[in-house]
C-alpha cells in the first residue's frame, strides 16, 4: 500500500482549485512540476492560454475535467489522459457537478510551482484582479517574471503590449513575483 502524500493544500478561491505539489523543480532536477488539483464544480484555471515550452498533462482521478483545446470542447472522466503540447491553446475547468480530481504534470517544471503559489496567494488577498494601480504593477512583474510558464490569450493589444512595459516600475514600487508569504523558495 503506498503511503498518502501530505503537504499543504493551497486554494485559489476565485477560481473554485485547490492544489498540493507531490513533485517540484528542484526535486525532480527541473524536468518536472507535478500536483494533485481539486476543481469545484463551475471552477476553472482561468482564461485560455498557452505555456511557450512546457508540456502540460492531465489525468482525472475522479469528477470529469471539460477541456478546450484551439476551440474544441470535450471533457474526460477517470482514468482518462490528455497531453497538450507547449504553444498550444487549452482551458481547463469542471463542468461536472461534482468535485474534479486530477494529477497534472508541467515539462519541464520551471518556475510552476512558485507562478501557483504567488497567484493563489494574490486571489486569497484580493489582488488577482488588474484593478487598480497597484494590482496592475503587481501584475506587470508577474507577466514578466513568468513569461516562460503562461501566456493569457484573448488580452487586448494594449493590455499584451503595456503590462510587460510596466514591469520595471513595479519593481521600482517594490512588487516582485513571489513572496515569502506563499512560496516555498526564498523571495528575491
Amino acid at each position: 500500500m503506498t503511503p498518502p502524500i501530505l503537504g499543504p493544500i493551497i486554494e485559489n478561491p476565485l477560481h473554485g482549485e485547490r492544489i498540493r505539489f507531490l513533485k517540484t523543480a528542484p526535486e525532480t532536477d527541473g524536468a518536472l512540476v507535478q500536483y494533485e488539483s481539486w476543481l469545484a464544480p463551475g471552477g476553472s484555471v482561468g482564461a485560455p492560454h498557452t505555456h511557450p515550452i512546457q508540456e502540460s498533462r492531465f489525468t482525472v482521478v475522479s469528477g470529469t475535467a471539460s477541456f478546450s483545446i484551439h476551440g474544441a470542447r470535450f471533457e474526460l472522466g477517470p482514468g482518462q489522459h490528455l497531453a497538450v503540447p507547449p504553444r498550444t491553446a487549452h482551458c481547463l475547468w469542471n463542468g461536472g457537478d461534482v468535485e474534479a480530481h486530477l494529477v497534472v504534470e508541467f515539462r519541464p517544471g520551471l518556475l510552476k510551482q512558485e507562478f501557483s503559489e504567488t497567484t493563489f496567494g494574490l486571489a486569497r488577498d484580493g489582488r488577482h484582479h488588474l484593478r487598480g494601480l497597484g494590482n496592475m504593477l503587481q501584475w506587470a512583474v508577474i507577466a514578466a517574471a513568468y513569461r516562460r510558464e503562461t501566456r493569457t490569450l484573448g488580452q487586448p493589444l494594449w493590455l499584451r503590449l503595456g503590462l510587460p512595459a510596466l514591469a520595471p516600475i513595479g519593481w521600482l514600487f517594490g512588487y516582485r513575483a513571489h513572496y515569502l508569504r506563499y512560496c516555498t523558495r526564498p523571495a528575491g
